[in-house]
């Protein structure tokens, strides 16, 4: 049991995120590991609600649970606010950085794609099939939503999310914000001192002037899920690393107030779900369109810098198995719709349960654990491998039986020296 226990043990540490050249922040990680679970619940809770449904039409036991479900679009906005933070970070922190889009491109091709192109290979062997995923009342067809998706166009071209993994949308979204990232940090390096007020005010209008467009012409994919609907996100997150750089230090030594701001933070960003819930995320009057983007943004900002600089928070967010998850949360996005959809239908619907209650807690015991599983095995044999030009290959089961036995002794004789040893990454390459 001890050298169980050791395996399990080890595993945060064996599989961090690799090195590079830049001080690593896991309150980041924590961070991404809240976007990554409010997104798996509300995928989840769906699946549970529609499940219960099927069991007692009209019964409406399981659907109140939608009510209390924070939207998983809460998530995404808590995502592309890191993205923005940690990609700008550097190039704020040292004013004289070259900003190169060649070598830029390159290292986001090279971290993003080609897990993204197994996962959707995979993926669409049971749409091809005509197994899973296919909805037939799609106008294209499995082969034109495929390319589509290959080229991260999606959205743009057909109007929808895609039939294979239908939140592939959001990591459009990012291709689309990278493209004009070396274009948008040139701009705003070139602002000078106020450029922090400066553009907090030219997103103030942007937020109002795409409430009121979306109230005039309603729900359309192009708008829903290209970036100009949520390149307020990303610019925020610039704002949060810049913030960062100028006032980090002063943040570290109110530790308390940024915990406190952390709380608040966490009951503003459970609201804004629940009132995305409400409108599913489309809020039609251009009043409160545009309040509930400054509210998601608001919370995902006291979440960010309470987690950061707060004592307790600081030390929540730097949990390792808590950042484990955020580290392999890519890997989970990818794999967590279709694996939800398999195990609902192949597995919990064939379930002899009665009670839709006893069945939603069958569920939701079966498809979290599940799901993170299947993002670790992801994670470790396709995403990481590709983390950076350098990535240290996949640990041998020697590797990981040596692992094992060294957390084991660390239970008895607190050895941990050797487990430090037997994981470290043998090189510091970029990510």
């Amino acid at each position: 049991m001890s050298r169980i226990m050791g395996v399990i043990e080890a595993i945060p540490a064996l599989y961090k995120r690799p090195k590079d050249g830049m001080a690593y922040n896991p309150q980041i990680d924590g961070l991404r590991c809240l976007a990554i679970l409010s997104v798996l619940v509300w995928h989840g809770g769906l699946r549970i609600v529609r499940h219960g449904e099927l069991l007692d039409p009209g019964g409406g036991r399981l659907e109140r649970l939608y009510a209390v479900l924070p939207h998983g679009e809460i998530g995404v906005v808590l995502f592309f606010m890191i993205s923005g933070l940690i990609i700008a970070r550097p190039f704020l922190g040292d004013p004289s950085r070259p900003v190169a889009p060649g070598k830029f491109y390159y290292r986001r091709f090279h971290r993003l794609y080609p897990p993204y192109l197994i996962a959707l290979g995979l993926c669409s062997i049971p749409v091809f099939l005509d197994v899973l995923h296919h909805n037939h009342t799609w106008r294209i067809t499995p082969t034109e939503s495929f390319v589509a998706s290959m080229a991260y166009v999606h959205g743009v071209v057909w109007n929808a999310p895609s039939m294979f993994i239908p939140p592939l949308w959001s990591l459009e979204v990012e291709v689309q914000f990278y493209l004009l990232f070396p274009m948008l940090i040139v701009i705003y390096r070139k602002m000078g001192a106020s450029r922090i007020a400066s553009t907090l005010a030219v997103l103030a209008l942007y937020v109002v002037t795409l409430g009121y467009i979306h109230g005039l012409y309603g729900f359309d994919g192009r708008f829903r899920f290209g970036l100009v609907t949520h390149l307020p996100y990303f610019i925020m997150g610039i704002i949060v690393a810049d913030l960062a750089e100028r006032h980090g230090a002063t943040a570290r030594r109110r530790a308390g107030e940024c915990d406190l701001l952390l709380c608040a933070g966490l009951v503003l960003f459970l609201l804004a779900g629940l009132a995305l819930t409400r409108v599913n995320a489309e809020a039609r009057p251009p009043v409160l369109y545009s309040a509930l983007q400054a509210l998601s943004m608001l919370s995902c900002l006291c979440v960010m810098v309470g987690a950061m600089y707060g004592r307790r928070g600081g030390a929540l967010f730097g949990n390792a198995w808590i950042c484990l998850t955020g580290t392999m949360c890519y890997s989970i996005y990818l794999v967590h719709v279709p694996l939800m959809e398999a195990i609902e239908t192949v597995v919990l619907h064939r379930l002899p349960a009665t009670s839709p209650v006893l069945l939603g807690m069958t569920d939701a015991a079966v498809l979290l654990p599940s799901v993170w599983l299947a993002g670790l095995g992801f994670y470790i044999f396709v995403e990481r491998p590709f983390m950076n030009r350098q990535a240290r290959p996949v640990p041998s089961a020697s590797l990981v039986t040596e692992a094992a036995l060294a957390a084991g002794t660390a239970l008895t004789d607190g050895a941990q020296a050797v487990v430090g040893s037997a994981t470290q990454p043998s090189s510091a390459p970029g990510s």
